[in-house]
């Protein structure tokens, strides 16, 4: 009941005997070691997915008010997304108080509409350990906000209680050709270093994002690399599936979600989204 298939590593002319034995048999030859292997993976890619439809997309029933700001947050944390324990501040002057009310270290973070690709523009500085460097890291990011765009509008700033763990990005968007899609991937400033992703249609079952996983070099941390504890990897797929349902339940509102980095604790310890980024449609 399982394909066979003779093979041979150099090319070489088949005599007639071979390729009567080969009609007979209903056996392909395959010749030559890369195009040999090309084939064979292309039969268990076709086996793996032979029968499988693609499911169709509910209706959106999510609301509008949940795609931005803090009820953006409160509606992923429901789903089992939480952000760090954190506190936003609307001026520099009161960042350096606000740190010290979470404890240090602490994450700083410029809130601006012309900063939502934060570390392209200086609006992130991580490990801050006192009010007055907390203080000046918040100046330093608006004037390398105002240098790229002078008219940049600052909202405040997020303060948040540093977290560590193993860096995933989690993302959901509508591709013009194919539809709502997910990418889970190496987090960080990985994502920019390596191309360490998976990517699936949605829906998505949890199945799915194990197979997912399974493809990413860095899912090997999560087992315990180097002598490393393990991992909280069964939260992680749970999170993974609850950000690319609640996008599909919002996608009439929003064009894609991001999660980077989606922090991964050890094992127990759950999940935690460091940075959200939410783009609406208009």
């Amino acid at each position: 009941e399982k394909p066979v298939i003779s093979f041979a590593r150099m090319p070489h002319q088949i005599p007639e005997g071979g390729l009567k034995f080969q009609e007979t048999t209903n056996m392909p030859f395959l010749q030559g070691t890369r195009i040999g292997v090309r084939a064979m993976n292309a039969l268990w890619f076709y086996g793996q997915r032979a029968g499988k439809k693609i499911p169709s997309l509910t209706k959106p029933t999510g609301q509008e008010n949940n795609c931005s700001g803090k009820e953006l947050e409160d509606a992923l944390s429901s789903v089992g997304l939480q952000p760090p324990i954190s506190v936003r501040v609307s001026d520099s002057e009161d960042v350096g108080a606000a740190a010290s009310t979470l404890g240090f270290p602490v994450a700083i973070k410029i809130i601006s509409p012309e900063a939502s690709h934060k570390t392209e523009v200086g609006g992130v500085e991580l490990n801050v350990t006192n009010p007055k460097d907390a203080f000046t890291a918040a100046e330093n990011m608006i004037g390398k906000l105002k240098t790229i765009n002078s008219n940049a509008k600052i909202d405040g700033f997020l303060i948040q209680k540093m977290v560590s763990g193993i860096e995933f990005l989690v993302g959901t968007r509508e591709d013009e050709q194919y539809g709502p899609m997910l990418v889970v991937g190496a987090g960080g400033v990985m994502v920019e270093l390596i191309n360490d992703i998976a990517l699936r249609l949605l829906p998505v079952t949890e199945d799915d994002i194990r197979s997912m996983l399974s493809e990413l070099k860095i899912s090997e941390l999560l087992n315990g690399f180097r002598g490393n504890g393990v991992a909280d990897r069964d939260t992680l797929i749970a999170g993974i599936r609850s950000l690319a349902d609640f996008y599909l339940t919002h996608r009439k509102w929003l064009q894609d979600i991001e999660i980077n980095p989606l922090m991964v604790l050890p094992k127990g310890e759950g999940i935690c989204a460091i940075d959200i980024r939410a783009v609406k449609r208009y």
